[in-house]
């Protein structure tokens, strides 16, 4: 019994052997793609292009038997499934040829249509934008793939993503490119703080200019002429805006750009940061009426928040209501309900004036001017103040003396200058203390009786960390990045233009003016609106000190907390040379 046992599972096992469960599966790879073929595809396509339906079924219908007839009658294998899969390929090309030869032009079979070539084309971009850490949209919203690793721009993506990476994780809103003969300089802004980045070769750093300037939209070609250009661009789950301004001189190439502009400019009246006295004092220039008309000179050093500024106070007025134009340099914010125009340097035949003019006589209610000090601006805008017409004029002044001595210079006519002034507005920029770092401590009693706090109740200010404690252990502020300082606000001197100043003025007394108004109440000045700022905890002492310059108070701090702080981020200044004008926002 046992050897019977074994004799049948050794025939058993023979049997298994001689069927071999591949083979019939082999047979099937061949039979069942052509049979789907001819029923779905090569019939339809017969009848549509009336090519003799019945004759090539039965055509398809016999080439699937004898290939049937030919894996089952050979006794090799081996030779059986090549012939099989012959006949059913040959049948096909057959007909190939036959419909081919047959319909019209354009309608033929393409074995290669270049889908395959795409296809490839694309797993290699999808391949490189898988390693690329930047990903670009360009000026037309097309998507600007990483290059390949094999592309001679591959090199050249990579210096970009190490120069624009830092900029967008440490939130510079503005980068800076400059490539002379003798050196390259690479510059972040963050919170107004200008700070250095690793500079590329000077090969490397004009193809990166090139590079950004093809995404920008702009002239590759050009290298004079300042060029202004936009797109995106997409690092991890975060997507920023980019403003792109390039220009160059003689032997230079610079390239800027600034990060996310549009949201830093976005600040309604309330956000900017003036007094509550401030703001009624200018609102009572703002309303409809005899009291809004004449001239808001507004002042600002460059890169301290005149654009802001501007915008901020021209979309205070209800723009459905009153008619508002402007004329700027470049729009960098489309305010709603605002007929704004970009000023055109190349047209020679109309300067700055000229097109402030066109667009006074149009009769606005509000008028902003971006710059005064164009040949001929200034006087314009005095002879337009005229009744029910407001405007808001720029210049880059660092104090209300300077920019009033500016705008009377401008106009050039003493009393044609004092007329329609109304008041004088300078901004200044200083960095906003990080909500999450900050650290508390009482102010000395007589800082805080020069900060205007109470005599008789203790004053907590705050100055800047740059570290917390995360689990017992002391730590960089995730918030911040260990600087203590997070954004900007606004400071802000308002000077109000009164009847005794103003017979000043006809006397070209400008700084008898200024003191007159002090004395008379008309002046908040920046420094009132700096302590307020440090006594509301939303900066801090040594911030407006800086900023503001002056030693700091003589008395010390009566008691501070005892938690580890780093110092404020210092920062190299960027080297001077930029080609590009500078751009004042917040």
């Amino acid at each position: 019994m046992q050897a019977f046992t074994q004799l049948i599972v050794a025939d058993d096992a023979q049997v298994i052997q001689l069927l071999s469960w591949y083979k019939p599966l082999l047979a099937l790879i061949g039979i069942i793609p052509f049979a789907w073929l001819a029923s779905t595809k090569l019939e339809k396509d017969a009848r549509y292009f009336n090519l003799s339906v019945q004759r090539w079924s039965t055509v398809h219908l016999c080439a699937l038997l004898a290939a049937f007839a030919a894996i089952l009658l050979i006794p090799n294998f081996w030779i059986g499934w090549p012939v099989e899969i012959l006949i059913l390929a040959g049948t096909a090309f057959a007909y190939w040829k036959y419909r081919d030869a047959r319909v019209p032009s354009g309608k033929q079979f393409k074995l290669f249509d270049g889908s395959i070539t795409a296809y490839m084309e694309s797993r290699r971009h999808a391949k490189a934008a898988g390693r690329a850490l930047l990903h670009f949209t360009d000026a037309k919203g097309k998507s600007r793939h990483a290059p390949p690793a094999e592309d001679p721009l591959a090199p050249v993506h990579t210096a970009v993503e190490a120069m624009l990476v830092p900029a967008l994780s440490q939130r510079m809103s503005r980068l800076e490119i400059a490539v002379s003969r003798a050196s390259v300089s690479v510059t972040g802004v963050i919170d107004g703080i200008k700070t250095q980045i690793d500079a590329p070769t000077q090969e490397m750093a004009v193809q990166a200019i090139d590079y950004l300037k093809t995404i920008a939209g702009q002239d590759v070609a050009e290298k004079r002429r300042l060029q202004i250009g936009t797109c995106k661009v997409e690092a991890g789950m975060a997507r920023h805006d980019l403003r792109v301004l390039t220009q160059g001189s003689s032997g230079t190439m610079a390239l800027r750009i600034d990060i996310d502009s549009a949201k830093r400019l976005q600040r309604g009246w309330e956000q900017l940061g003036l007094l509550p006295k401030q703001m009624e004092s200018l609102g009572a220039f703002m309303q409809p009426g005899q009291g809004r008309e004449g001239v808001i000179v507004v002042a600002a050093p460059a890169g301290n928040g005149l654009t802001t500024a501007l915008y901020a106070l021209s979309s205070h007025h209800d723009a459905y209501t009153c008619n508002i134009k402007t004329l700027e340099r470049a729009i960098e914010l489309r305010l709603e309900g605002v007929d704004q125009s970009a000023f055109d340097p190349s047209n020679t035949k109309i300067d700055f004036a000229t097109a402030l003019q066109t667009i006074i006589r149009r009769g606005p209610d509000i008028v902003l001017a971006c710059d005064f000090t164009e040949p001929g601006a200034a006087r314009v805008i005095a002879a337009g103040a005229n009744s029910n017409m407001l405007h808001y004029a720029g210049c880059t002044s660092s104090s209300a003396t300077d920019g009033l001595g500016a705008w009377m210079r401008g106009v050039g006519d003493p009393k044609l200058a004092a007329k329609g002034l109304r008041a004088i507005v300078v901004c200044r920029l200083a960095r906003a203390l990080c909500s999450n770092c900050r650290q508390p401590y009482q102010a000395a009693p007589d800082l805080a009786k020069k900060l205007g706090a109470p005599a008789d109740k203790p004053l907590i200010i705050y100055k800047a960390g740059g570290r917390v404690e995360i689990k017992n252990k002391i730590e960089t502020c995730p918030v911040c990045q260990g600087s203590g300082f997070l954004g900007q606000l606004g400071l802000f001197e308002v000077m109000i233009i009164s009847s005794e100043c103003r017979q000043l003025l006809l006397a070209t007394d400008i700084a008898g003016a200024y003191q007159l108004s002090k004395r008379e109440g008309n002046v908040s000045a920046l420094a009132e609106s700096a302590l307020y700022k440090v006594r509301e905890g939303v900066t801090s002492l040594e911030e407006v000190t800086r900023v503001l310059g002056g030693s700091k108070p003589a008395s010390k701090p009566a008691s501070a907390s005892a938690s580890p702080s780093a110092a404020p981020r210092t920062a190299t200044t960027a080297q001077p040379g930029s080609a590009l004008p500078p751009r004042e926002k917040a």
